[in-house]
């Protein structure tokens, strides 16, 4: 197992993809929560796995805070587990028959807080965790502008209920609308569209490495689409998703 900063005979294996999937001992790193962060975020990997056994209750908040607010798309798995279930309970959720769902499990057991420390970083942080669903519920509306026959038919205007400024938010939120038990559970919920809110600042710039949100909204395990399709009543030609994908493309920098 190894430690942050990582020496470098094994750092050079990392970039080089000689080891893709390194196991880190956060307990005896010496570099810590958002710098911990950031110096993963800026090296590639498949996947990583972080033993945060003998870590307290309150340097785990700290990290999964940090991660939330982090200005990077970096990709921890585990600490985006702890934020998909810390939503589901925000959304009012019960998280033990969710931990029972076999689907879920592969997702929902990474968690780095049990149920009950859940609910106790819930409590602690609730304006954070309250922010970070209004931008995900936000989506929908982003989605909904990006569609061709809406833009067609009404144009750019989507909502009055425009965020301009940016939120404590950072942008590791956009790896979580991969994962097919988060789009699965989270968007079964929809709140009325006169409660959403459009967030320019994360909506519409390509502040994710280069990307546009749309980007991450198109991947097979995001059906945000299909299920604006079914909502909406809007038929979605194999042309128009190539549009959709062409789209995007023509945002990358």
């Amino acid at each position: 197992m190894y430690t942050i900063p990582f020496d470098s005979d094994v750092l050079k294996s990392i970039i080089t993809g000689e080891i893709s999937s390194p196991k880190i001992d956060y307990v005896n790193s010496k570099i810590k929560g958002k710098n911990f962060i950031t110096y993963l975020s800026n090296l590639k990997y498949d996947n990583l796995f972080i033993d945060f056994s003998d870590v307290s209750f309150e340097e785990k908040s700290v990290i999964i805070s940090e991660f939330i607010k982090h200005n990077s798309t970096c990709h921890i798995e585990q600490l985006e587990a702890t934020v998909i279930k810390c939503l589901f309970l925000y959304r009012g959720y019960d998280l033990s028959l969710l931990d029972e769902v076999e689907s879920d499990t592969k997702t929902l057991e990474k968690s780095i807080l049990n149920n009950q420390e859940l609910q106790e970083y819930l409590d602690n942080n609730k304006n954070l965790i309250k922010q970070l669903a209004d931008i995900l519920d936000g989506v929908l509306l982003y989605a909904i502008k990006n569609i061709n026959d809406y833009k067609e038919e009404v144009g750019n205007d989507i909502t009055s209920n425009i965020v301009v400024e940016k939120q404590e938010i950072g942008k590791t939120f956009v790896n979580i609308l991969d994962n097919v038990s988060f789009n699965f559970h989270y968007y079964s919920s929809l709140p009325s569209f006169e409660e959403l809110k459009y967030f320019e600042h994360y909506f519409d710039r390509p502040i994710y490495s280069g990307k546009t949100l749309i980007n991450y909204i198109i991947t097979p395990n995001c059906f945000i689409y299909p299920m604006l399709k079914m909502i909406l009543g809007l038929e979605f030609s194999p042309e128009q998703l190539n549009n959709i994908i062409k789209e995007a493309d023509a945002t990358l920098i």
